[in-house]
């Protein structure tokens, strides 16, 4: 077992067969496919990170759900507003995704474009497959405790909704501002707000950064589906961020708007799939409608690609969650996209380890590994809650070639 163990942690794809190599561009092609629709129609939008799904419309149609839009006269157009942008969305990321594929293919060597394409698809893989997992623990879990396997599956969702609930009541709405069309942007602006710190804080917290954080940024080529998601374990966010999103909306208006939100961040899923396209990066940025409506929408295409840039001193850069990147701007971490696609990946682009699991859970056993070597009290605790330049004495990186 232990052996097993070690090939698994150590192996790395250096070749494929062409037989292979077909087998594997069928894959791509089903993936990107599915993934939109199943990711857009059957999992979510977000509000915060609260979710609406084909059952949520369907009670929404009947006039059962507790989650009314801000503005009555939108509940008769919101099912068909929210399925169009749906379908605009899946349409729009499939045709990326799909050219994204075949145009690196050209644009790389054969072995660059293989070894790290197959790389970073078999690790989104592993993550999806690993959030999955510990999801289905959870509903085991529940279901020990008394709850059914459903609850189990969507505790973070209920616990959500019961949050927004609980808000809706007993939180005033201290700004009350009355006119709809002055509160929705106000509130989309509000809302981003703790979008844009968790992101800094995920840079500049050492435990936030190894554990979530870091895989997302190894890729120095990237593709949709070739790059670990951006937070590792984020449904562990979800609680937290819908707890500020939904406060934040009802203070500012006589009620959440998550209705209105829900629209608003699915338009904007539609170019999100530009963010992790590198062969798109001139395209993006020469566009005028998808430059525009990228920086209308605050942490899309060129905007966040240059978040991924190598380049010394751009470590945390925009951050964004925000219209016209108006949180960075105001804090400082406000970076204009170059004209050209910058180095991508870590900090001066040091040589990774190219395994699946090691981008993905070495900074995890950086911790572990450093919290049992080093002894001092102190020590620890900065290991978990020090700054993400914080290097203890004893110290070993498990991500890069060599160890």
């Amino acid at each position: 077992m232990n052996n097993l163990l070690s090939k698994l942690w150590n192996f790395q794809l250096r070749e494929f067969k062409p037989s292979r190599t077909w087998f594997l561009t069928a894959l791509i092609i089903t993936v990107a496919i599915g993934y939109p629709v199943f990711e857009v129609l059957f999992m979510n939008t977000h509000f915060g990170n609260m979710h609406f799904s084909i059952p949520d419309l369907i009670s929404f149609r009947k006039g059962i759900t507790t989650l009314p839009p801000g503005n009555p006269t939108l509940a008769p157009y919101f099912t068909q507003l929210w399925l169009s942008l749906a379908l605009l969305c899946v349409i729009i990321r499939f045709s990326v995704i799909t050219a994204s594929y075949f145009q690196s293919k050209k644009a790389l060597s054969e072995n660059t474009f293989k070894h790290y394409f197959y790389t970073y698809f078999l690790s989104f893989i592993i993550a999806t497959a690993t959030g999955l997992l510990l999801l289905a623990v959870l509903a085991a879990v529940s279901s020990l405790a008394g709850f059914s396997i459903a609850d189990g599956k969507i505790f973070f969702e209920l616990a959500a909704l019961n949050i927004y609930q609980f808000i809706d009541t007993r939180i005033p709405s201290l700004f009350n501002i009355r006119n709809y069309w002055l509160a929705l942007p106000l509130t989309i602006l509000l809302t981003a707000l703790p979008g844009w710190f968790t992101h800094w804080l995920c840079h500049k917290s050492r435990f936030c950064w190894y554990v979530f954080h870091r895989p997302h940024h190894t890729p120095q080529f990237l593709h949709p589906l070739a790059s670990p998601p951006a937070f590792v374990f984020d449904f562990v966010l979800l609680i937290p961020q819908t707890i500020v999103a939904a406060a934040i909306s009802k203070i500012v208006y006589t009620q959440p708007l998550l209705m209105e939100m829900s629209l608003w961040f699915l338009a904007g899923y539609c170019l999100e799939i530009f963010n992790h396209s590198a062969i798109h990066y001139s395209f993006a940025y020469r566009n005028f409608l998808v430059r525009n409506l990228c920086r209308l929408f605050g942490d899309t295409g060129v905007y966040h690609l240059m978040h991924h840039s190598a380049k010394a001193g751009d470590e945390v850069i925009n951050l964004g969650a925000g219209t016209l990147q108006l949180w960075d701007r105001l804090f400082g971490t406000y970076r204009k996209p170059y004209p050209q696609l910058p180095p991508l990946g870590l900090t001066k682009q040091p040589a990774i380890n190219m395994n699946p699991l090691r981008i993905l859970f070495s900074g995890i056993a950086q911790i572990v590994w450093e919290l049992k070597m080093n002894k001092n009290p102190y020590s620890r605790f900065l290991i978990l809650f020090g700054s993400v330049n914080y290097k203890p004495e004893h110290s070993r990186e498990f991500l890069m070639e060599g160890y």
